[in-house]
């Protein structure tokens, strides 16, 4: 799980397709966070959930796509330092890409608490539909950090050759969030609250098996993320 590959040796075209095909799928996964939430809380909750969603799924993607394009920016330099075997740089730069990911995770979920009901407003969504996405934005946006370590530790894998670990961890994640949406929502009656928790609980999932596999790296690189 934890392999890593050289992608300046073998068939490009092989090497690029073997590579993509798992980057396409889980970003694909990452997208049935939100599927599921709507789907879940359409049919068990109500008409009024469901447009709560639908106002605060914008903005939510909004924030994944600004944290995948930080965190893939970092990658750039491990490849680079991977792919040169230069060990003690790419030790400076997972450290580097790691406390710049936590940085701008904390800075982030700061950020996105204080705008998230002024933009609510400003887009006057409707009064009967804003404690709804504001509840659904809070929870969700609590876990920025989490969201920020998995897509972090995502790259730092893919950085050296390996996009599956990232696609497995998407997909027990999807598993996780699917269980635990029919528990919060059906269950605990938790309704759109609970979607949002279990959203944040999937994704923990998800960052703490590219963790395990990062840190098991055959190579140099498992160094430097256990030194962190």
């Amino acid at each position: 799980m934890a392999k890593v590959r050289d992608m300046t040796q073998g068939k490009p075209a092989k090497l690029i397709l073997t590579f993509a095909l798992p980057l396409m799928l889980g970003n694909m996964f990452q997208q049935f966070y939100t599927i599921v939430d709507t789907v879940v809380v359409g049919k068990a909750v109500g008409v009024d959930a469901l447009a709560s969603l639908g106002a605060a799924d914008w903005l939510n993607w909004l924030v994944i796509g600004l944290i995948q394009g930080l965190t893939q920016g970092f990658s750039i330099q491990i490849s680079q330092r991977f792919g040169a075997e230069d060990w003690d740089g790419l030790n400076r730069s997972i450290t580097g890409s790691i406390l710049l990911a936590g940085v701008s995770g904390v800075a982030l979920t700061v950020i996105m608490q204080l705008l998230v009901e002024p933009v609510l407003l400003l887009l006057r969504t409707p009064e009967d539909i804003l404690p709804g996405s504001l509840a659904y934005l809070r929870v969700i946006f609590g876990g920025c950090l989490v969201t920020m370590a998995y897509n972090v530790f995502a790259s730092i894998l893919r950085a050296m050759g390996n996009s599956r670990t990232p696609l497995l961890a998407m997909i027990i994640a999807a598993a996780i969030n699917i269980v635990l949406d029919l528990v919060f929502v059906l269950v605990f009656h938790w309704g759109i609250t609970g979607a949002a928790v279990a959203t944040v609980i999937a994704q923990v999932a998800s960052c703490l098996i590219c963790l395990w596999a990062s840190a098991r790296c055959p190579s140099r690189a498992s160094r430097a993320i256990s030194g962190v």
